[in-house]
């Protein structure tokens, strides 16, 4: 077990996701999904 702050988020992902795209491939998924910017903490 480990703890994480409370500044700390997770994204998890129920569809099969291409992990050869670089981080920020990654984050421009989430935030077309989401519709917000993930890197405003």
């Amino acid at each position: 077990m480990f703890a994480l702050s409370a500044s700390v988020r997770v994204a998890l992902t129920m569809e099969p996701v291409d992990m050869r795209k670089s981080i920020d491939g990654l984050m421009e998924l989430a935030r077309k999904a989401w519709g917000e910017d993930v890197y405003s903490g």
